[in-house]
């Protein structure tokens, strides 16, 4: 049950400035991995790209 207007007891520390660090770290990382290997960068994608159905599958079946 979605409850949008619910207050939420955890706050995030340091946002947004966490998250931006994050990505400050991981973006040249990600840049570096896929100039050094695009042919394994792009297999360890098409991988993870096919788990996206699946996902999508046993989320709409309803809980029991």
């Amino acid at each position: 049950m979605k409850q949008p207007a619910r207050p939420r007891p955890y706050r995030c520390w340091g946002y947004p400035i966490t998250p931006a660090l994050y990505l400050l770290v991981c973006v040249p990382f990600l840049i570096y991995v896929v100039l050094g290997e695009p042919k394994a960068t792009l297999s360890g994608l098409l991988l993870v790209l096919t788990g996206i159905p699946f996902f999508w599958f046993w989320r709409r079946k309803p809980a029991q």
